[in-house]
């Protein structure tokens, strides 16, 4: 039942506002078109009955009513009409944006698919609660199985799940392409906006994957499926950003959905590692300790690399801040190390003991540099695996 209103709530905010015509009657056909691919029944109705049209007022604010019925009697009859006058081709003399009403009043998601309703800039949300509310056939039917049905419809559409950051690099760059070519960047800026459209294409949205989970929960088990469920270009189009896949996996993990032991070390392995790479580099090396706790043991069921991994970084990052912090700084993180996070004493110990032996081979040369130097090289060095991967996110900075 949460589930149900959390994505009710969800489908019921209001889509993006549609790009004025220049008739008045048509731009208050499509407003209304609108506000019912949100289930706006109340502001629609009222749209119609202030234009002058009570026929359509009383037929939408009819619509609540009626879909609550099993037989659809409402949705029925407007479906016979509609197909009545296919038969006797005069579907051209009703204006196209109202018969896109009466189409999707009859559960006609296909109106969707045509360019008559002018559509473009419904997302694959805005679909699937059309989907629900005007096609599902009553309210007694699950929402598992209400989405089972949507996936095999959509399976065959061409209203794909892209993430919500693909339609917003497309209205930028629409906005990008209308600027005058006196601003500067603006080709190297579209050009940019295009490559990253082109990858976030290539994935799912992560409210589809976590939908197609709840309405089957074997859809997990699959290795690609679940990988495409953590990959943070599922939200973002940034593919260095790990903190909402790590927590995921944390939740995921311990609901049962990594069971598979080569799943569950590798994919794991990948997402804990990757959010603590990420926040090592921001400086927060204590809590990148705190996620590579999450680490899963080795296939022999120890947990050398876990200890090998929170070793080197407590080494880089308790010696860094040695160097920079006041003496209390360091005494308030080594007592967050013990009682949080409970590290070893004997660990801490050790990564005093290799910054003593850092600075007993460094040449005193220049001591105004010695710290930066140290500081540099064990608060700021990135996991080897990790430096690729910020060359080419430095590819992507504008």
């Amino acid at each position: 039942p949460r589930l149900r209103e959390d994505l009710a709530v969800l489908l019921h905010s209001p889509p993006p506002p549609p790009t004025p015509r220049p008739t008045p009657g048509e731009v208050l056909l499509r407003e209304i078109f609108w506000r019912l691919t949100a289930k706006q029944l109340q502001e629609a109705s009222a749209k119609a009955l202030h234009a002058g049209d009570p026929r359509m007022a009383l037929l939408i604010s009819s619509v609540g009513e009626a879909h609550k019925d099993a037989n659809h009697s409402l949705k029925d009859c407007l479906g016979q009409q509609i197909r009545c006058w296919q038969e006797r081709q005069c579907e051209d003399l009703v204006d196209v944006h109202r018969l896109s009403i009466y189409r999707l009043l009859a559960g006609d998601l296909d109106v969707f698919e045509s360019d008559a309703g002018d559509c473009s800039g419904l997302d694959w949300l805005r679909h699937l609660g059309c989907f629900l509310w005007y096609r599902t056939p009553s309210l007694s039917v699950s929402l598992s199985s209400a989405l089972e049905q949507y996936f095999a419809y959509a399976a065959a559409r061409s209203c794909r799940p892209y993430p919500p950051y693909v339609q917003a690099l497309c209205r930028i760059g629409a906005q990008l392409k209308q600027a005058p070519e006196s601003t500067g960047g603006t080709k190297a800026a579209v050009e940019v906006l295009r490559k990253m459209h082109a990858i976030g294409s290539a994935h799912r949205d992560l409210l589809y994957h976590l939908l197609r989970l709840h309405a089957s929960p074997k859809y997990a088990f699959t290795g690609s499926h679940l990988a495409a469920l953590l990959s943070p270009l599922t939200h973002t189009y940034s593919s260095l950003d790990h903190r909402l896949s790590f927590h995921l996996y944390c939740l995921l993990r311990d609901l049962g959905f990594c069971q598979s032991q080569s799943l569950y070390r590798g994919l794991g392995t990948h997402v804990v590692v990757g959010f603590a790479s990420q926040l090592e580099m921001e400086g927060l090396w204590h809590w990148a300790l705190f996620a590579l706790l999450h680490l899963p043991p080795d296939a022999n069921g120890k947990s050398t690399a876990r200890q090998r991994a929170l070793r080197q970084v407590l080494s880089r990052g308790l010696g860094a801040e040695m160097l920079r912090g006041s003496s209390d700084a360091v005494a308030s993180i080594k007592a967050f190390l013990e009682t949080k996070l409970h590290i070893p004493a004997l660990w801490i110990k050790e990564a005093e003991e290799d910054l003593d032996a850092f600075l007993r081979r460094a040449e005193p040369a220049d001591p105004r540099l010695l710290g930066t130097a140290v500081e540099r090289g064990l608060s700021r060095q990135p996991l080897p695996h990790f430096t690729g991967l910020l060359n080419y996110a430095e590819q992507w900075v504008w």
